[in-house]
Protein backbone atom coordinates (compact mmCIF):
# COMPACT_ATOMS: atom_id res chain seq x y z
CA UNK A 1 0.00 0.00 0.00
CA UNK A 2 1.31 3.55 -0.67
CA UNK A 3 2.08 5.89 2.31
CA UNK A 4 0.12 8.33 -0.09
CA UNK A 5 -3.19 6.66 -0.34
CA UNK A 6 -3.75 5.53 3.95
CA UNK A 7 -7.05 6.44 4.95
CA UNK A 8 -8.13 9.06 7.97
CA UNK A 9 -8.19 5.85 10.25
CA UNK A 10 -4.35 6.23 10.73
CA UNK A 11 -3.47 8.34 13.41
CA UNK A 12 0.51 9.14 14.91
CA UNK A 13 -0.14 9.52 19.15
CA UNK A 14 3.03 11.83 20.57
CA UNK A 15 3.25 11.53 24.19
CA UNK A 16 4.87 14.46 25.77
CA UNK A 17 6.70 12.64 28.41
CA UNK A 18 8.20 10.21 25.50
CA UNK A 19 9.45 12.86 23.25
CA UNK A 20 12.11 16.02 23.12
CA UNK A 21 12.61 18.95 21.22
CA UNK A 22 15.44 18.51 18.46
CA UNK A 23 17.66 21.81 16.69
CA UNK A 24 15.56 23.03 14.07
CA UNK A 25 18.38 21.74 11.29
CA UNK A 26 18.23 18.42 12.45
CA UNK A 27 17.04 16.05 9.47
CA UNK A 28 13.92 13.88 10.76
CA UNK A 29 13.79 10.22 10.00
CA UNK A 30 14.58 7.27 11.46
CA UNK A 31 16.89 7.93 15.50
CA UNK A 32 20.57 6.71 15.27
CA UNK A 33 20.02 4.58 18.22
CA UNK A 34 16.80 3.02 18.92
CA UNK A 35 15.75 2.28 22.27
CA UNK A 36 14.26 4.19 25.09
CA UNK A 37 14.27 7.86 25.45
CA UNK A 38 16.06 8.19 29.09
CA UNK A 39 15.16 11.21 30.61
CA UNK A 40 15.39 12.91 34.42
CA UNK A 41 12.37 12.48 36.85
CA UNK A 42 12.47 16.05 37.24
CA UNK A 43 10.69 16.56 33.52
CA UNK A 44 8.03 13.66 34.19
CA UNK A 45 4.35 15.75 33.27
CA UNK A 46 1.48 14.04 35.52
CA UNK A 47 -0.83 14.39 32.53
CA UNK A 48 2.17 14.10 29.73
CA UNK A 49 1.14 10.44 28.75
CA UNK A 50 3.38 7.31 29.13
CA UNK A 51 7.20 8.05 29.88
CA UNK A 52 9.78 5.68 27.73
CA UNK A 53 12.63 5.71 30.91
CA UNK A 54 13.15 7.44 33.40
CA UNK A 55 17.26 7.92 34.59
CA UNK A 56 17.58 7.62 38.63
CA UNK A 57 20.07 7.53 40.79
CA UNK A 58 19.85 5.65 44.23
CA UNK A 59 21.94 7.21 46.69
CA UNK A 60 20.96 5.94 49.71
CA UNK A 61 19.01 2.10 50.97
CA UNK A 62 16.85 2.22 54.08
CA UNK A 63 16.72 -0.96 56.09
CA UNK A 64 13.86 -2.80 55.65
CA UNK A 65 11.09 -1.59 58.41
CA UNK A 66 7.93 -3.45 59.75
CA UNK A 67 4.82 -1.31 61.01
CA UNK A 68 1.92 -2.89 63.24
CA UNK A 69 -1.27 -1.63 64.27
CA UNK A 70 -1.68 -2.92 67.73
CA UNK A 71 -5.00 -3.68 69.51
CA UNK A 72 -5.30 -0.19 71.45
CA UNK A 73 -4.43 1.08 67.83
CA UNK A 74 -0.99 2.32 68.31
CA UNK A 75 1.29 1.75 65.58
CA UNK A 76 5.12 0.04 66.34
CA UNK A 77 7.66 0.81 63.85
CA UNK A 78 10.40 -2.60 64.52
CA UNK A 79 13.53 -3.13 62.78
CA UNK A 80 14.19 -6.21 60.75
CA UNK A 81 16.05 -7.46 64.24
CA UNK A 82 13.39 -6.61 66.66
CA UNK A 83 10.50 -7.97 64.02
CA UNK A 84 12.24 -11.15 63.93
CA UNK A 85 12.46 -11.19 68.00
CA UNK A 86 8.73 -10.41 67.93
CA UNK A 87 8.27 -13.07 65.89
CA UNK A 88 9.39 -15.43 67.79
CA UNK A 89 7.44 -14.45 71.23
CA UNK A 90 4.28 -14.47 69.27
CA UNK A 91 5.14 -17.76 67.90
CA UNK A 92 6.11 -19.33 71.51
CA UNK A 93 2.54 -17.61 72.80
CA UNK A 94 0.86 -18.94 70.37
CA UNK A 95 2.13 -22.59 70.87
CA UNK A 96 2.13 -22.77 74.15
CA UNK A 97 -1.92 -21.50 74.04
CA UNK A 98 -2.29 -24.39 71.23
CA UNK A 99 -1.06 -26.74 74.23
CA UNK A 100 -3.40 -25.18 76.51
CA UNK A 101 -6.04 -26.06 74.39
CA UNK A 102 -4.71 -29.97 73.43
CA UNK A 103 -4.45 -30.66 77.10
CA UNK A 104 -7.81 -29.34 77.99
CA UNK A 105 -9.40 -31.38 75.07
CA UNK A 106 -7.25 -34.19 76.21
CA UNK A 107 -8.74 -34.04 79.96
CA UNK A 108 -12.24 -33.76 78.39
CA UNK A 109 -12.33 -36.37 76.41
CA UNK A 110 -10.08 -39.12 79.31
CA UNK A 111 -12.69 -38.04 81.28
CA UNK A 112 -15.48 -39.26 79.02
CA UNK A 113 -13.81 -42.39 78.60
CA UNK A 114 -15.13 -45.49 80.73
CA UNK A 115 -12.03 -47.50 82.24
CA UNK A 116 -12.43 -51.10 81.89
CA UNK A 117 -11.27 -51.45 78.38
CA UNK A 118 -11.03 -55.15 76.60
CA UNK A 119 -7.67 -55.82 75.70
CA UNK A 120 -8.45 -56.94 71.65
CA UNK A 121 -4.76 -58.70 70.93
CA UNK A 122 -5.90 -62.34 72.75
CA UNK A 123 -9.18 -62.39 70.38
CA UNK A 124 -8.83 -65.13 67.70
CA UNK A 125 -12.02 -64.69 65.50
CA UNK A 126 -14.61 -62.18 64.73
CA UNK A 127 -17.73 -63.52 66.70
CA UNK A 128 -15.62 -62.85 69.92
CA UNK A 129 -15.13 -59.33 68.81
CA UNK A 130 -18.93 -58.81 67.91
CA UNK A 131 -20.03 -60.40 71.19
CA UNK A 132 -17.40 -57.66 73.22
CA UNK A 133 -18.84 -54.57 71.22
CA UNK A 134 -22.40 -55.95 71.47
CA UNK A 135 -21.93 -55.94 75.27
CA UNK A 136 -19.80 -52.99 75.33
CA UNK A 137 -22.78 -50.90 73.53
CA UNK A 138 -25.25 -52.06 76.07
CA UNK A 139 -23.82 -51.84 78.80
Amino acid sequence: MDQRQVGGEVRLKLHTNSTRRVRWDTKLGYYRHPGPLPISLSSVLPSGGLVSCVAVALVRVYPTLYMEKTQGGRTVIRSERAEEHESAVFERRRQEKAEQVYSQVRAEFNSKVKPGGVELTPLSSGEELTDISSSQVQG
